[in-house]
């Protein structure tokens, strides 16, 4: 007895078949289409911090940044000289790599008190001192990644710098072009560097140094760091020496000039 063979389709009815097949998978495929809209809005979920400890270590460990960054020591120069625009004293990625770090213009203000001809500053106001003046002086704002850009405010930075500062962290900020150019671009913040026509040459990479700022006490003098690749002495030396100190041109008893 043969075995029975499977019945054939006729070609008229398979190619029906595929065309009813058809029609329905387009009626499916209507459905999941991309969604212009949905692809093009604006998410209000938040934002996830920026890894960037994928690339390099952040913040950096070597004793450059993590002096600038971390010590007491530089707190205070910042808070005593930069009163009004680092209230907190601390220092920001923006203040030495401006270019690489997003960030916006803002106006601080600063009251004066007293009369004309006898102005004091809020730190120096006599109790019975009438207002002289309000002045607004233009400033750079850093824009931490935390914070939707358009509405981040000095507070909510110095808020977040403090946070920070107390569990020894340091905060993750929006980076701009410069930051991917491939180079490491020094340049000051004009809220450090008074003069801005020092902003790209106040470091000097072939001897680590770095004079003429006003957040170094003698400006006028060279701030180098140790380099032992490089056989260089950091100055100002520790011990105040003045074999050493005389080639950074300061006086065996370091007396900012």
């Amino acid at each position: 007895m043969s075995a029975s063979k499977p019945p054939r389709i006729a070609p008229l009815k398979a190619a029906s078949t595929l065309f009813l097949i058809a029609i329905m998978l387009c009626g499916c495929l209507e459905g999941i289409k991309p969604d212009a809209a949905a692809l093009t809005a604006s998410s209000t979920a938040p934002r996830m911090g920026p890894d960037c400890a994928s690339c390099h270590a952040y913040p950096l460990h070597d004793v450059n940044h993590t002096y600038h960054l971390q010590s007491f020591n530089t707190r205070e120069g910042v808070q005593g000289k930069f009163i009004y625009e680092r209230k907190n004293g601390a220092i920001v990625c923006m203040d030495c790599h401006f270019g690489s770090i997003a960030h916006r213009n803002y106006n601080w203000y600063d009251t004066l008190w007293g009369t004309e001809g006898d102005v004091r500053a809020t730190r120096d106001k006599l109790p019975n001192d009438p207002i002289y003046r309000i002045d607004s002086i233009p400033g750079f704002l850093p824009l931490p990644y935390a914070l939707e850009r358009a509405t981040a405010t000095s507070d909510q930075v110095d808020s977040l710098l403090d946070a920070a500062a107390k569990i020894g962290a340091v905060v993750s900020w929006l980076t701009a072009g410069n930051h991917f150019n491939g180079s490491v671009d020094v340049e000051f913040s004009p809220n450090i560097v008074l003069d801005t026509g020092l902003a790209r040459t106040a470091y000097r990479a072939r001897d680590l140094s770095c004079s003429a700022i006003e957040c170094h006490n003698a400006p006028k003098k060279i701030y180098r760091w140790a380099s032992k690749d490089k056989g260089l002495p950091g100055c100002p030396s520790l011990d105040h020496n003045p074999e050493v100190d005389s080639s950074c041109g300061y006086s065996p008893k370091q007396e900012p000039k």
